[in-house]
Formats: structure tokens, C-alpha cells, sequence
């Protein structure tokens, strides 16, 4: 029988989930339910910070009316490797688990429905989507945001 490989545990990929995203499930009452970090960092991202504003065309020129910045747009892509196991870190919320990258997004896809169903959203359950990579507080950049689902592909 082949021994099972372990992506997370080979090399310098034991320390990968340090440059992933981690989500934290949250109830109302703030106390974190449940726990998800990608096994590695995404090939691409992308940050769109749109601005929220209206522009109206006049006989005498242009009106333009500001709001401010609109919600922050988050696009992670990237591969999911192989069918090497890779660890998916709990911190602290169970045990981790090793997956394949397609069963990690479909246990992925599963959280999120759990968390995002009508039962949870009456519970006022949050989601949190955190940039490992970057340590709050240290580099001045805002490493964390409040998540709502748009589009799993």
C-alpha cells in the first residue's frame, strides 16, 4: 500500500498557512464557532476599493455626488494543487484536518452554507475572511474583513 502524502508537512511547506486566508465563523454574541484556513496562499488576489457615487448630466455641466467608499470587492483564485493531503489548520476550534484540494472546497462550500443558511443568519452569525500574511498592527495594513459570500467557482 503507498504511504499518503502530506503537502503541509514536507519541507517548506510546513509553515505554508502562513502566507493563506483563514475565516472565522462567529456567533452574535462574538464567540467564534468555527474556524476554516486554506491549506496554501492564493495565486492571485485582488483588493477593489469602488466608490459609491452618483453622476448626473446637466444642460450646464456634470453633478457629481459623493458617498464615499463602497464595500470592499475580494477576489482569491487560484488552484487547488493536487490530491496531496494538505492540513487545514482549526486554530484551536477541533482538530485540523488533511485534505485533498477538491475536498477542501467542497468542505469549504459546506461551512459557508451551514453559516450563511437562514437558521444561522437569524443568529446574526458573522463570517470574518483574515490575510495571514500580514500582521495587524505591525505593517499598518488592515489584515481583516467582515465577509459576505458572493461567488464560489
Amino acid at each position: 500500500m503507498a504511504e499518503k502524502q502530506y503537502l503541509a508537512n514536507v519541507g517548506d511547506n510546513l509553515q505554508l498557512y502562513k502566507k493563506a486566508y483563514l475565516m472565522e465563523f462567529v456567533d452574535g454574541g462574538g464567540k467564534v464557532i468555527n474556524v476554516f484556513t486554506f491549506s496554501i496562499p492564493p495565486e492571485s488576489e485582488e483588493l477593489i476599493y469602488p466608490q459609491r457615487k452618483t453622476e448626473t448630466k446637466t444642460f450646464g455641466g456634470l453633478h457629481v455626488d459623493e458617498y464615499g467608499t463602497d464595500a470592499v470587492k475580494i477576489v482569491l483564485s487560484g488552484s487547488t494543487v493536487n490530491q496531496e493531503l494538505k492540513r487545514i489548520y482549526k486554530a484551536g476550534k477541533g482538530n485540523d484536518l488533511f485534505l485533498s484540494g477538491e475536498a477542501e472546497i467542497y468542505h469549504l462550500r459546506d461551512l459557508i452554507e451551514e453559516y450563511k443558511s437562514p437558521k444561522n443568519l437569524q443568529k446574526n452569525t458573522k463570517v470574518y475572511l483574515y490575510d495571514l500574511s500580514k500582521v495587524a498592527g505591525q505593517s499598518g495594513i488592515k489584515n481583516y474583513w467582515q465577509f459576505f459570500w458572493a461567488i464560489l467557482r
